[in-house]
């Protein structure tokens, strides 16, 4: 075991690395944003941008060394005695806990650091986010281990299993296995249908090929295709993490000056860059503000995701504002009433909110509009007489929320269901 730990020990060298900095293309923002809200996101994207290439790096070759170490003689034991070694899986539990304590704390803690110091709540204001999380970083590090640990194993499993489906034998699986070290089971999947898929056509196109030969091209070519994918990867889990601590010591410094009332009574906004790389599932979390204990909660195809807080799925770079709250459970008033065949207007004065009048003398729709003076959301009451279309509640009730370019036009809507926050607010019309 000394030994192992010896070809190990260059899984390790390099620390600076974890904070590279090396600048991935921003992403095009070209629909309208309140100021303090593009601010936000503008901050988190900045923090990304700094710090995500040097965990990538540190995590392409930890899995590179963690595949080298990996003995000729425990690959054949894992294919030949269909089962991972406990010796092997501990190994891996040991490497993931070094590297998360060495190199991932330290990204976590940058991260916390620059969440705090991006948001204008906080301005002027002393805080070590990373102590006020202290133990949120040994919880999420032992989750962390947990589930990177049992992912990869998860993957290895798969191939021992599907080696049978394709034909392969002990050793060429043994020889195949090396590569894919650290991809999840369908990134494998994937590798392992693409390394069957090379063999198949070069047996094809080339029949006198000796059987040796042709496996030892497929496993190139898998193995660059398993390095593209292992760079997917570990972009999804660099980015993931940096976007999770960022928010979790933002969140921790703002309670904390709740507590010892730095300042009022806070809520929490939910921020997209409204552009077309935001999934319907965030889109739809679009502006929505609740209290601080409050959980977000969206529907994503059959699912109901609730968070605390970003990201809501991996590579999710959403981001949060925090606003003063105007009191708990404090009722929306209207600005103007608009009745008949009138319909609030695209623009109207910036967070001005207007109430249209159904037949029945009651307000059935509910308009705000943002700071820029666009009209962002409205609250429906009622289904319009089309539950089909507007499954939502108990009587229709529903929201839209709406996405403008900068100019002017209709770039996208969402429908949704009403939040528990969002009825309180507009309790005297639901």
């Amino acid at each position: 075991m000394q030994e192992k730990w010896k070809r190990r020990e260059n899984v390790w060298e390099g620390a600076d690395m974890a904070l590279c900095l090396i600048n991935p293309q921003k992403r095009k923002i070209s629909v309208k944003k309140n100021e303090e809200s593009q601010e936000a996101l503008d901050r988190l994207q900045e923090c990304l941008e700094e710090a995500q290439e040097g965990p990538v790096r540190l995590l392409e070759r930890f899995w590179r060394d963690q595949a080298m170490v990996l003995t000729y003689a425990e690959l054949r034991a894992i294919v030949t005695e269909d089962n991972i070694p406990g010796t092997v899986i501990d190994d891996w539990q040991r490497d993931y806990a070094k590297l998360i304590a060495d190199k991932v704390t330290p990204v976590w803690r940058a991260a916390m650091a620059a969440g705090v110091r991006s948001n204008p709540v906080l301005d002027g204001m002393e805080i070590d986010a990373a102590a006020l999380a202290k133990d949120w970083i040994a919880d999420h590090g032992a989750e962390l281990v947990t589930n990177l640990v049992e992912e990869q194993v998860q993957a290895i499993r798969y191939v021992m299993g599907e080696s049978v489906r394709y034909q392969m034998g002990s050793a060429e699986t043994a020889q195949y296995i090396r590569p894919v070290i650290g991809l999840t089971e369908s990134q494998t999947a994937a590798n392992m249908k693409y390394y069957n898929s090379i063999k198949e056509q070069m047996m094809e196109n080339h029949p006198r090929m000796q059987k040796e030969t042709i496996e030892r091209k497929a496993r190139e070519s898998a193995a660059r295709y398993a390095s593209k994918q292992h760079r997917s990867r570990a972009e999804t889990i660099a980015r993931t993490e940096i976007v999770t601590a960022y928010h979790e010591g933002n969140d921790r410094a703002v309670r904390d000056g709740i507590r010892n009332n730095a300042f009022p009574r806070m809520r929490k906004e939910w921020s997209t860059s409204l552009d077309d790389k935001v999934c319907p599932a965030c889109m739809a979390l679009e502006g929505v503000a609740i209290d601080m204990e409050e959980e977000f909660s969206v529907k994503s195809g059959k699912r109901t995701i609730t968070k605390m807080l970003p990201p809501l799925h991996p590579r999710c770079a959403c981001a949060i504002k925090y606003v003063e709250s105007s009191g708990k459970d404090a009722i929306i008033r209207a600005d103007k009433i608009i009745e008949g065949h009138d319909r609030a207007p695209k623009e109207e004065k910036p967070g001005v909110v207007i109430d249209h009048i159904g037949k029945n003398g009651k307000a059935d729709i509910r308009t705000y509009y943002d700071s820029l003076g666009m009209k962002r959301r409205e609250v429906h009451t009622t289904d319009h007489g089309n539950s089909g279309q507007h499954p939502y509640g108990k009587n229709g009730e529903h929201v839209h929320i709406y996405a403008w370019d900068t100019d002017g036009r209709l770039k996208k809507r969402i429908v949704r269901e009403v939040y528990e926050t969002e009825r309180k607010e507009n309790g005297d019309i639901l």
